[in-house]
């Protein structure tokens, strides 16, 4: 367990973080495709009440002595605000995939590393449900709460599941392993979702920000060669196009993973006229070789 050259795969191996064990894990809540859909059809008016639930729940977090004491200034109450808005959403929205399933590890990781013992994560967890429900339905009509029963329930078992991904975490002391599965693809190594989200973020925060290419790349009949080849060849596939293409624009780029065969490539310096055709047509170069 505490090896210091644990890959991100190993972690995720023994975690048993695959499409198969994430199903399995939101079947045993029975967190069913039905109730997905209604988290999902709840994303739209999470938006507009999003602030109001985390400054609810911030103001209760604030209200336990013990927990004020482990709570930074400065700028770290508008940054924890920020990020509990963006789990908010992401959890709505989801897909509720191996990137969200990753982005959680890194809950648990960060309250191991502040001190915060399950005892205050499960009571914070049952704080923002909480907010979340009075921003929701309010003083509900006891005769009405069958309406809103099932939205109550799925809210409730996806809370459940990232309660139980979180507490996890907890068992597994190498945190620079877990904090590398958070942000990058455990099967390319290739920053994840999350990663380029936080990266495009801090680019374009400054109000003078270069230009940059973005840029699609994805496999046709990809999942033919899964079908008829197997996993494995794919895996190796998608491990060699990785690679390809994060030498093709390194060091001045990045190449993230977004799932399956889809990949991003960012590409700086685009200011000039024609530097984003030059970046496709050296995409275009490295993928006539064969791939073995």
């Amino acid at each position: 367990m505490g090896e210091a050259n644990r890959t991100a795969r190993e972690i995720a191996e023994e975690m048993r973080l695959s499409d198969a064990e994430i199903s399995r894990r939101l079947d045993l809540l029975q967190l069913s495709p039905e109730d997905r859909g209604r988290l999902a059809a709840l994303a739209p008016r999470i938006g507009t009440i999003a602030d109001k639930v985390v400054d609810s729940f911030y103001r209760r977090l604030e209200h336990e002595q013990e927990v004020r004491e482990l709570l930074p200034g400065g700028e770290f109450p508008a940054r924890l605000k920020a990020q509990i808005k963006r789990y908010l959403l992401a959890m709505f929205s989801g897909p509720h995939d191996s990137a969200y399933v990753s982005y959680r590890l890194l809950v648990g990781v960060a309250h191991q590393q502040n001190s915060i013992t399950p005892k205050w994560y499960i009571s914070a967890s049952s704080w923002l449900l909480s907010a979340l429900l009075d921003e929701l339905y309010g003083p509900w009509p006891a005769s009405e709460l069958d309406a809103v029963a099932s939205d109550v329930s799925a809210i409730i078992r996806i809370l459940l599941f990232d309660l139980s991904l979180v507490l996890e975490t907890y068992f597994h002391a190498d945190h620079q392993a877990i904090e590398q599965l958070a942000t990058h693809d455990p099967l390319t190594g290739l920053p994840n979702y999350y990663l380029l989200q936080e990266s495009l973020r801090q680019r374009f925060s400054g109000g003078d920000s270069p230009p940059v290419c973005v840029l699609l790349v994805g496999l046709n009949r990809f999942k033919a060669i899964n079908a008829t080849l197997g996993h494995e060849v794919g895996d190796r596939l998608l491990e060699q196009v990785a690679t390809r293409l994060d030498n093709c624009v390194a060091p001045a780029g990045m190449v993230a993973r977004l799932g399956g065969d889809l990949f991003v490539v960012l590409c700086e310096q685009c200011g000039a006229a024609g530097v984003a055709d030059m970046a496709m047509a050296r995409i275009l170069e490295v993928f006539e070789r064969p791939f073995e």
